[in-house]
């Protein structure tokens, strides 16, 4: 599942999902973060899950609200991506605003940062690229680690949840590569 951002000629998100797991893409055709968001939801034993693959581009401010509506749709939902939003509260050495209203619709909306105190924009020694979850899910989460694959300026990550479909049990490993 792809969205290629039609105001630039480069970029997008996307999610690759395994052949054997039943999924449906997620409608998001009427939000505006459509052109920077990729969605699915997936079956398993815990029930449905929402997957978003997500870039939010530093100018735009719009999009915190609109994301965050997506976790009253959706109780369990995992979401990574190229937030652009720094906080100390997950390891970035200084804060903006889109990173305080992030900390607060956290909050709200009783949702885990899965990062760990890796910068994944060295340069700048900062963490950008997040994986969240909603609390229900932190039972089901494996591991966060940045590899050593660069793109530009950014770490790729490896977010990893270990969930269950009937008699299969499977992982599901988020690979994160941004570049804005």
């Amino acid at each position: 599942i792809s969205r290629d951002r039609i105001t630039r000629r480069s970029g997008g998100t996307a999610l690759a999902i395994k052949r054997n797991i039943l999924f449906s893409p997620l409608d998001m055709s009427a939000s505006i973060i459509n052109e920077y968001a990729a969605g699915t939801t997936i079956h398993t034993k815990r029930g449905t899950i929402a997957i978003i693959s997500l870039y939010i581009p530093p100018s735009n401010d719009h999009l915190n609200s609109q994301l965050f509506s997506l976790l009253s749709k959706h109780n369990k939902l995992i979401i990574i991506g190229d937030l652009n939003a720094k906080s100390k509260l997950w390891h970035c050495n200084t804060e903006n605003k889109r990173g305080l209203h992030f900390e607060q619709l956290t909050n709200k909306h009783d949702v885990l940062v899965l990062n760990n105190s890796s910068p994944t924009f060295p340069s700048s020694n900062n963490v950008l690229d997040l994986s969240i979850c909603s609390s229900s899910l932190r039972s089901s989460f494996h591991k966060f680690q940045i590899l050593p694959d660069q793109i530009s300026d950014y770490k790729a990550t490896l977010t990893s949840f270990k969930l269950s479909i009937d008699k299969l049990t499977f992982e599901i490993n988020m690979r994160v590569r941004f570049r804005s």
